[in-house]
């Protein structure tokens, strides 16, 4: 299964990498949102989850977020947030497949919550 990581850490981006991967996941990684953006147009039908980063240089989240649920309103999303009421900023239209990793996260809080989501995929 194929996961879209977009953050515009590469700290963070790296990590959730190697987390995935030693996962058995194959990753894309995207440095911003209109790479996310960009990438999950492209490889729509290859990508199965997306963790996508709330505070970003140029076009946030919720933009990304919005974008991307216009291409696929389905696709399942990880929004990663050092602030756990950040969801609450986020309109209720984008809320569907729609789950919160706080930041900073440990490997397996990362695996569990993408297992459990991709176990109803």
């Amino acid at each position: 299964m194929k996961i879209l990581v977009i953050d515009d850490e590469k700290m963070i981006r790296d990590l959730a990498e190697k987390i995935l991967k030693r996962a058995g996941y194959e990753v894309l990684l995207a440095e911003n949102g209109t790479v996310g953006i960009d990438l999950f147009s492209k490889y729509k039908d290859d990508i199965h989850l997306i963790i996508l980063d709330i505070y970003m240089e140029g076009l946030s989240g919720i933009d990304t977020l919005r974008q991307l649920k216009e291409i696929s309103s389905d696709i399942p999303c990880i929004i990663s947030s050092g602030n756990p009421n950040d969801l609450e900023n986020i309109p209720a239209e984008l809320n569907k497949n729609l789950r919160f990793l706080g930041k900073p996260y440990r490997a397996h809080q990362l695996t569990d919550i993408v297992k459990d989501i991709l176990v109803s995929v």
